[in-house]
């Protein structure tokens, strides 16, 4: 645009004014003025283009304001909500033809929109070749607007990328064009869509940052506009030789949204066998931004839903998981149990159980899967399954024997990097004694008058390696306490980064003996929760107490 021409902008207030006076950065003939009938709203200036916000359309002074101004000069209105464009645009017949641009305004919109506006007003003093090309920019201006608000409309995003591309064609009256994004894990652009017959043989391949014509917009941020492709150094014509194509003209423009690079979009040889031109380069680079948004917004809604999905699923897999679980603890005269599970994520990798084996004797099972989430999960229903289906053939349990079972199947049903550590024990109500065996697990405690008796005995984690496990028999008396867990609870840490630690749920513990199972259990995990609130459990949490009665309790 001729750098002499004023442009007057009139009706903005000063956070818009300052986003245009961005927009004009290469324009030093700007005037700023608030309101329409501000002295200097018709300044002394030959011919200026008047940019006017749509609501002063409105203003007591537009009428005299028009009679003394419009008629020479060409006018552009800028509507803010895009809500009210088709009202803006109405509102502009009388005042500039189709001449209104909705925000959010962008410099190649703007500039092109501008340099309209000033054909016509070269078109009105008479000039026919400033005529009938004002009329090709229109019907080339027109159709990008048709195809910008078919862009904006939701879809798939391969949809929307291959309409894009085909809308490219046809604006840029192109033979072929194509749309790379961007991946900034590998820093490397891929072709998604590719027009014409050849168009598979190039998205076989990535593009460099910088490499190329293509590489070179994306690397600066910068659009080109080559008329002779082979007299460029920066174009590489090993795509014209494995395509047999010959790239004559082409305009590159870059995909960027909100400083974020997108991709790039390519137009190539102009029908007719016209090089590309400068106002071209505006129509693409406008459509450029328009499709970055509508990219962007694709993606953004893609992953919404993605998400969504994700989440059902999850929810599912928890409240399967969830029935992996005692729906609610065995009660029995000379025991109180509570217990409680907290994965770090809808679901986890912790397990227990506490399951009446006949009158006399009950299993009871704490067990820690490596890892966390669906991978964990799905482990966890191989352990459950194993003990159902153990019980079934062994009412008669021996914990020896339900340790090892469970070692042969999950060596067999989980990859090399799973393992589980658990803990079984068998309690007989006729003789308070307990059968152990601790697979590779945090040791239970069992809490006796002032004594704290650990559970270790047993074997190598589930999982890994074929072994024999051993158990140990430790008879429990009225006011005794067990206490199991998974590490989730002694390896919670605070805002240091210090472990909570056996030592200190051990004292947390000693101070609740003479509370019923459930206040014991409440109590730790009010300790623990108070002692890792700023960071959040990292880990599943899984408590099981488990109090001896006295008689008559």
């Amino acid at each position: 645009m001729d750098n002499q021409q004023t442009i007057l902008v009139i009706g903005f207030a000063d956070a818009q004014a300052k986003k245009l006076k961005s927009l004009f950065a290469s324009h030093q003939q700007v005037v700023f003025l608030p309101e329409l009938n501000m002295p200097g709203a018709c300044p002394d200036r030959e011919n200026p283009i008047v940019i006017l916000r749509h609501d002063q359309l409105q203003s007591p002074q537009f009428d005299r304001w028009h009679q003394d101004m419009a008629a020479t000069a060409p006018v552009v209105i800028l509507s803010a909500p895009r809500q009210q464009a088709e009202q803006v645009a109405a509102a502009c017949q009388d005042v500039f033809v189709r001449g209104y641009i909705a925000e959010p305004w962008q410099r190649g919109e703007l500039h092109l929109m501008l340099e309209i506006a000033r054909l016509v007003h070269q078109a009105r003093s008479g000039s026919i070749a400033h005529g009938i090309r004002l009329k090709k920019m229109f019907q080339q201006f027109n159709l990008l607007h048709r195809l910008t608000r078919q862009i904006s409309e939701q879809k798939p995003l391969p949809a929307l990328l291959q309409e894009i591309m085909e809308s490219a064609k046809i604006v840029m009256q192109a033979e072929e064009s194509s749309l790379c994004l961007y991946d900034g894990e590998d820093d490397k652009l891929y072709f998604h869509i590719v027009t014409g017959d050849k168009g598979e043989i190039l998205k076989q391949h990535a593009v460099a940052m910088g490499q190329g014509l293509t590489g070179w917009v994306a690397k600066h941020r910068e659009s080109l506009l080559i008329h002779d492709c082979y007299k460029d150094p920066r174009f590489n014509p090993e795509y014209d030789r494995r395509t047999d194509f010959v790239t004559r003209s082409m305009v590159c423009v870059p995909l960027v949204h909100k400083e974020k690079l997108i991709g790039v979009m390519e137009a190539v040889n102009k029908r007719g066998g016209e090089p590309f031109s400068s106002f071209d380069l505006q129509l693409f680079e406008t459509l450029a931004g328009q499709c970055a948004v509508a990219i962007e917004n694709a993606r953004l809604i893609e992953q919404q839903v993605r998400n969504e999905t994700f989440a059902r699923e999850m929810a599912y897999a928890r409240d399967i998981q969830a029935k992996l679980l005692p729906a609610a603890l065995p009660r029995f005269t000379d025991l109180e149990i509570a217990a409680c599970l907290v994965p770090a994520r809808v679901v986890g990798g912790d397990y227990y159980h506490v399951l009446p084996l006949d009158e006399r004797h009950t299993l009871m099972v704490v067990a820690d899967v490596a890892g966390k989430s669906i991978p964990a999960a799905l482990v966890v229903s191989i352990v459950h399954s194993v003990i159902r289906s153990f019980l079934v053939f062994n009412p008669a349990v021996c914990v020896r024997e339900l340790m090892q079972t469970l070692n042969r199947v999950l060596i067999d049903s989980t990859t090399a990097s799973t393992f589980v550590t658990a803990w079984l024990g068998v309690f007989d109500h006729d003789t308070n004694r307990l059968v152990s065996s601790n697979a590779g697990h945090n040791p239970p405690f069992i809490f006796s008058n002032s004594a704290v008796h650990g559970l270790y005995k047993g074997g190598i984690m589930l999982g890994v390696v074929p072994g024999e496990y051993e158990s140990e028999t430790v008879r429990m008396y009225p006011g005794d306490v067990l206490l199991a867990y998974t590490d989730g609870l002694t390896e919670a840490f605070d805002a240091q980064g210090t472990v909570y630690g056996e030592d200190r749920l051990r004292r947390e513990a000693a101070k609740h003996l003479h509370l019923p199972a459930a206040d014991i259990l409440h109590c730790l995990d009010k300790d623990v929760r108070d002692y890792c609130r700023s960071q959040g459990l990292a880990d599943d949490l899984t408590c099981l107490v488990v109090k001896l009665r006295h008689q008559g309790d």
